[in-house]
């Protein structure tokens, strides 16, 4: 990882995962939601999941790339942000991938949608996390160089 632009696509990539996580637990937090709604909460946190093992790839190779080429300091800093950032992703991505299960089962049994709100809370707090190394790592002389 040569530049700080990547850390900032990699930024970008989380947080438009925990914004559409935002948006599934606003929807699942709703009381009345119909079957149709909650199939499609499903879809999207496959969607999500995804997305995040894409960008948790993405930061593991980019960790591991600026790591073998740490001639600059500010190279092994920003690798060091990427292989950080992904930890929490795993969890994350397991959190996501209990929401369909629950949801075949909440609809089997008739109960409520709300427990989908767990593994959605759950996967955003491990994206929140994953964004604290990356924004630490930007230097701001590496935003006035990337513009």
């Amino acid at each position: 990882m040569s530049t700080t632009i990547d850390l900032r696509m990699y930024s970008r990539q989380l947080l438009q995962a925990t914004q559409q996580l935002d948006t599934l637990i606003e929807q699942v937090a709703a009381t009345d939601l119909t079957t149709d709604e909650i199939n499609a909460v499903a879809t999207h946190s496959r969607a999500l999941v995804d997305a995040l093992s894409a960008a948790r790839s993405g930061l593991q190779s980019a960790g591991k790339d600026g790591l073998e080429a740490g001639l600059d300091p500010a190279n092994v800093r920003r690798a060091m942000a990427a292989s950080i950032a992904e930890l929490p992703l795993e969890p994350a991505l397991y959190a996501l991938e209990a929401v369909t299960p629950l949801v075949e089962k909440a609809k089997a049994q008739q109960s409520s949608h709300g427990v989908l709100s767990v593994p959605l809370c759950l996967a955003y707090r491990h994206c929140i996390e994953a964004l604290r190394p990356l924004a630490a790592a930007v230097d701001p002389q590496d935003l006035v160089g990337a513009r």
